[in-house]
């Protein structure tokens, strides 16, 4: 199983405070099935994406130090939180998860406008294939949502966020529409936010069916492995 959204590179936003707790995630990822996951730590572009790799790399090579050989493997990326401009940043595909055309975008919290539409279209144009992070969060933007599922983009659906009603009724939606996606923990915390995905693949099971939830999973590994990956970790 591949986890594309998780916050466990140590000490670079508000996931993992250090290596341990880093570890600690990573451990209860391996646990409930997780053999990759992507590192997406956030970037809102308030430093130059210069800055955030090497501190990136910083972190993940604290991480790596310490790992265990039992963890889950580890890819850096970012949750890159969508602003006006970021299509025009200089080395913006640096953010994508590595050695991919994928990067995973948070879109705004408040009413999108058209330009957050534009953003998107000019990250594609460039060659970005864009993974819109938490779509659950969303779903009460029914016509920005509907427009958007009409844009050649990946949807990323949060685990814990299937776990309840709220979830659950996203996932409806989406399949009712003819739209298939991808799960990310979004875990931060072993405690507070922690990694949930065993017990949505449960969820998505029971209600669903197995070949849902088979076909959830065989979409990730597909997006992930068809691609050259130039930088595993």
């Amino acid at each position: 199983m591949i986890d594309f959204h998780a916050h466990v590179l140590p000490g670079l936003d508000d996931g993992a405070e250090d290596v341990q707790e880093a570890i600690s995630l990573l451990l209860s990822q391996k646990e409930q099935g997780v053999e990759t996951v992507i590192a997406t730590p956030h970037y809102m572009g308030k430093m130059t994406i210069q800055e955030f790799l090497d501190r990136r790399q910083t972190s993940l090579e604290r991480l790596l130090l310490k790992m265990p050989e039992a963890a889950p493997r580890v890819i850096p990326a970012a949750e890159v939180g969508l602003f006006y401009g970021i299509s025009g940043v200089e080395n913006i595909e640096a953010l994508c998860v590595a050695g991919t055309p994928y990067m995973l975008i948070e879109m705004p919290q408040a009413e999108w406008s058209s330009w957050v539409f534009e953003e998107l279209q000019h990250l594609t144009a460039k060659g970005i294939r864009p993974i819109i992070a938490h779509l659950d969060r969303y779903m009460h933007l029914s016509k920005e949502v509907k427009k958007l599922l009409g844009m050649p983009v990946i949807l990323q659906v949060n685990a814990g966020a299937i776990c309840n009603l709220r979830g659950r009724r996203c996932v409806s939606k989406l399949l009712k529409a003819g739209k298939s996606f991808i799960l990310g923990s979004d875990c931060h915390h072993t405690i507070k936010r922690p990694c949930r995905l065993q017990e949505a693949c449960h969820v998505i099971e029971k209600k669903w069916g197995k070949i849902l939830l088979c076909e959830i999973l065989k979409k990730g590994e597909t997006l992930l492995h068809s691609e050259s990956m130039i930088d595993r970790i």
